[in-house]
């Protein structure tokens, strides 16, 4: 089988096809390595949405906050209408 995988690849030397193996174990190799990169990114970036979305309701409650204290402030500047 090696022999008709070499003369269809060109290779001539059994050192080649073993430099060939080796280098796929290799590579192979960096990618299951690439694949755990992957899986680990994909944890940290479910982690950081989870932060910005609890972020972004605290920036929420902290905008509506401000929104009601200057409502009041704006009321206690204003001259009372009528009988008030």
């Amino acid at each position: 089988m090696f022999k008709w995988l070499r003369q269809k690849l060109g290779i001539v030397s059994q050192k080649e096809v073993d430099y060939l193996i080796a280098e796929n174990a290799l590579l192979r190799a960096k990618v299951a390595m690439l694949e755990r990169d992957i899986s680990t990114l994909r944890g940290e970036n479910a982690i950081l949405m989870e932060r910005e979305r609890e972020q972004q309701k605290q920036d929420s409650r902290a905008m509506k906050s401000v929104l009601e204290q200057l409502d009041l402030l704006l009321l206690e500047t204003l001259d009372p209408i009528g009988d008030a």
